[in-house]
């Protein structure tokens, strides 16, 4: 869910227009700000090539890879600066390196270490079995965090040292609390009343044992690929990624260590090193084929942290009134918190002044659906690259304008207005809230009698009065960590043959992005009222989602509307802000689309309080809303939550892939399923408006 606050408006006239683009050039130049043009996604880094290199180690295959880094920049003295770096807004999510494995990294000893009394497998036996290393050494990772130092874990099957990096009362500390975990390990296989709360210990056979073996030699030797290579080691190739630190600084990127990196430099065994003095990466490998693989990954990466910090691409379309609602001026209607709604007002246009209308009006409605789809291409090209949770959805509600110039006489003309919208200084604010008597009493009452146009997406619901509804919940953790706050979004479920309802899917991501990536809106000045917006997880929070508690009284239906369904979960768990959301939802007729009513019940920022507790049902904020999408969108957007570093979605970023054409469409051209996902959108409209 995607919410907005709105702020006090502001005003600005033609003199402040022209000083805030003279200020905006001016503060390119500057570190922090977002990226310039010849770095965005929406032209993709250029020119790359593979090429020979001559310097460097003889013999030994090299390769380079641009990014297309800019030339230094010249000031007007003719002076060069390399050094001056953009700080990007967003980075790469990373867990950043402590000083311990920043020394581990530089091949430095370790400052300890402390000796098992057996193998490490017996004493964790639930963890060595699991695949990733992280997972399968996660007590020490967790000791080394709370310590600051970092623990080397075992390289062999017989190896009992932990080397422990740190200072030395870092490294006391961690003594002291792996031995305390010895104890209290030895202690429940020793007690048979506990084992059933930690995984049990089994006797591995000879062949196992081989296995495990052999596993860990391989692990300790991926591993080996984060630290820095010695001086003596050749290799027989190296390639060179050249990195455009005037606008991207890697340290701040991609860690003081480059650790971003790491799952690249294990997955194909290669080293990656930096050159400050030549702002390039290096890549060293005796696999030639893996140098090529790395430095496109590279270059992936270089594109994941430019879509995090593009200027977002910001949009609003004036859908153009039609012959008959057609007046003079637009008038703003100001709101509680000093922003205003745009409407038409004034007089009716003269029949010379209507017939023109009417070529401006096609114009104006052609215009508006190139930069529609050039901002959706452009969005989703910027998309291909990042990794995290995204979603694609159009928002109905009332857009307000928190930004806008001042009308020349007393309104605005509808010629200055449609410029206004246009200008980059004007902002504006979705407010996706229904009011409540139009859902509860109206809204939903037109889609149960829109047979002609929805359709129950449960295929054993035969009436659309009978949709029962769905029901979710939205939480926010306090961060744990810089790389943002952690999101946690349940399913409920009923449960079979029962009322009661229980948690059906859980998913973990991090916190949305800064901005949105696409700000696109679409203003009806007719009714102003409909829009097109497009970890680490601890025991506490699992303990936390076992114990989320989820209740509806009574059976809930589109015309039956039960009391208000009660969540409960634990008050100890380190909740910012939640979101319950009760919808319900149909299907466009002949098409993927997905049409949906929801009633948010929503905490306000900082409060702790559950709706099964008497004093947090006050505190609860209660809105309705409607929206628009497809799950062939969630789909393909989904891949991104999963992608390694500096991998890219497999889909291309095409209309065709998010809108094909309906499957009884006799429509053709690269762009018809786009049109036909255009008609239906006003058609939609015109329901949420009641003007059906």
């Amino acid at each position: 869910m995607e919410e907005y606050e709105t702020s006090n408006a502001q005003e600005w006239n033609a003199d402040s227009e022209r000083t805030f683009a003279k200020t905006k050039r001016t503060q390119l130049s500057k570190p922090g700000d977002r990226l310039p043009p010849h770095l965005r996604l929406a032209r993709p880094v250029e020119k790359i090539t593979i090429k020979a290199a001559s310097d460097k180690l003889p013999g030994a295959q090299q390769a380079v890879l641009g990014s297309s880094a800019p030339a230094p920049r010249a000031d007007p003295n003719g002076n060069t600066h390399r050094g001056e770096c953009r700080v990007p807004l967003e980075n790469v999510p990373l867990e950043q390196d402590n000083e311990a494995k920043a020394a581990w990294r530089m091949n430095l000893p370790p400052t300890g270490s402390i000796t098992l009394p057996c193998n490490y497998q017996e004493l964790d036996s639930g963890q060595v079995s699991r695949a990733h290393t992280n997972a399968r050494y996660a007590t020490l990772e967790q000791i080394g965090l709370r310590t600051g130092t970092y623990i080397r874990p075992p390289t062999t099957y017989s190896d009992r040292v932990l080397r422990i990096w740190g200072n030395s009362s870092q490294v006391d500390l961690a003594k002291s609390e792996i031995s305390k975990w010895i104890r209290s390990r030895k202690s429940v296989t020793a007690h048979g009343e506990r084992a059933s709360e930690f995984a049990k210990v089994y006797s591995l056979s000879d062949r196992q044992k081989a296995n495990l073996d052999k596993q860990m030699r391989e692990d300790a030797k991926r591993q080996g690929y984060r630290q820095t290579p010695s001086n003596t080691d050749v290799f027989q190739a190296i390639g060179y990624f050249l990195w455009p630190s005037a606008e991207l600084r890697p340290d701040v990127c991609l860690g003081k260590s480059f650790e971003v990196l790491d799952p690249i430099r294990m997955a194909h065994g290669c080293y990656i090193v930096f050159d400050s003095s030549r702002s390039i990466f290096k890549v060293m490998s005796n696999n030639a084929n893996a140098i090529s693989e790395v430095l496109s990954r590279l270059r992936g990466t270089v594109c994941d942290v430019v879509s995090r910090n593009n200027e977002p691409i910001r949009l609003y379309l004036v859908d153009p009134p039609s012959c008959t609602a057609i007046r003079k001026h637009v008038d703003f209607i100001k709101t509680d918190n000093h922003c205003v709604i745009p409407t038409i007002a004034g007089a009716q246009l003269s029949q010379e002044e209507l017939d023109a209308w009417k070529t401006s009006r096609l114009n104006q409605e052609s215009s508006n659906q190139q930069r529609l789809k050039a901002a959706i291409i452009r969005c989703l090209t910027n998309l291909l690259y990042y990794r995290g949770h995204v979603r694609m959805r159009v928002y109905f509600g009332t857009l307000v304008l928190s930004s806008y110039k001042k009308p020349t006489g007393e309104k605005h003309t509808l010629e200055e207005f449609l410029a206004m919208m246009n200008s980059s200084q004007t902002r504006a604010n979705l407010v996706q809230d229904l009011e409540h008597s139009k859902v509860e009493g109206d809204l939903i009452s037109r889609c149960c009698k829109s047979a002609s146009l929805l359709e129950p997406v449960d295929a054993l619901t035969s009436k659309l009065e009978n949709v029962e509804p769905n029901y979710s919940a939205r939480f926010q953790f306090l961060p744990v960590d810089d790389a943002g706050p952690l999101m946690l979004e349940v399913q409920f479920s009923r449960a079979p043959q029962t009322d009661e309802y229980e948690v059906a899917e859980k998913r973990w991501f991090r916190g949305p992005l800064k901005q949105l990536p696409l700000d696109l809106n679409v203003l009806n000045l007719e009714s102003a009222n409909n829009s097109l917006d497009d970890a680490r997880v601890t025991a506490e929070m699992r303990h936390f989602v076992d114990h989320l508690k989820f209740k509806q009284p009574a059976k809930a239906s589109a015309t039956n509307f039960a009391k208000q369904p009660k969540l409960g979960f634990p008050r100890t768990a380190p909740v910012q802000v939640y979101d319950l959301k009760t919808a319900y939802r149909y299907k466009i007729q002949n098409s993927v689309y997905r049409f949906e009513l929801a009633r948010h019940q929503s905490s306000p920022t900082g409060s702790d309080s559950s709706p099964t507790e008497g004093r947090g049902k006050e505190a609860l904020a209660v809105r309705w809303g409607a929206s628009l999408y497809s799950n062939e969108w969630d789909a393909i957007l989904s891949q991104q939550s999963s992608l390694n570093v500096g991998q890219s979605g497999m889909w291309t970023a095409r209309l065709n892939t998010f809108f094909p054409p309906d499957r009884a469409s006799v429509n053709v051209g690269s762009d018809a399923g786009f049109q036909e996902f255009l008609s239906k959108l006003e058609t939609v409209s015109k329901l949420v408006k009641g003007d059906v």
